[in-house]
């Protein structure tokens, strides 16, 4: 038997992509882990992502509802600084050290713009992807959805593209 569980992208048995909504799918799962007390890891930390026009549950919504239920979770990745002190070093093997002149370019604020706060580098919000997206489009503030987060971007971006 395995030592621990490696979450790996949440699909449903017919191989698609589930909704937040979804995690039913995976209790009787989970349930297993934690009666034989197996550790899972979790390499993305995203509760969800924009998946064509609908969010989607990601590997952060499963190790979430594992640690409610009571198992541990091992989180790495975005917002964990060992992602960013590595994303740093390949900087310094380019002679980029100084953190003024790195950003963090992402859509969720949970774990790309918290991630770049807690690296001490700036942060790019895009708001034309990812899970803010759908909020924002029913007229959700940006503001708001900062306050709830605890963290504000230094930059806004509506699109990478642009």
């Amino acid at each position: 038997l395995a030592d621990f569980v490696y979450v790996g992208v949440p699909f449903d048995k017919q191989g698609r992509r589930v909704s937040l909504d979804d995690i039913d799918l995976f209790k009787n799962d989970l349930e297993d882990y934690l009666k034989c007390r197996k550790p899972l890891f979790c390499a993305n930390p995203d509760q969800g992502a924009q998946f064509g026009d609908k969010i989607v549950m990601t590997q952060g919504r499963i190790g979430e509802e594992y640690q409610k239920m009571g198992g541990m979770v091992q989180w790495c990745g975005k917002p964990y600084l060992d992602i960013f002190n590595k994303v740093l070093v390949i900087c310094g093997n380019y002679g980029i050290t100084d953190k003024s002149k790195i950003a963090m370019i992402g859509d969720t604020l949970e774990t790309d713009i918290l991630g770049a706060k807690n690296a001490g580098i700036k942060s790019i919000l895009v708001t034309d992807s990812g899970t803010l997206f759908p909020k924002l489009q029913v007229g959700e503030k940006l503001e708001d959805l900062c306050k709830q987060a605890g963290v504000t971007p230094d930059y806004v971006i509506s699109s990478i593209a642009s």
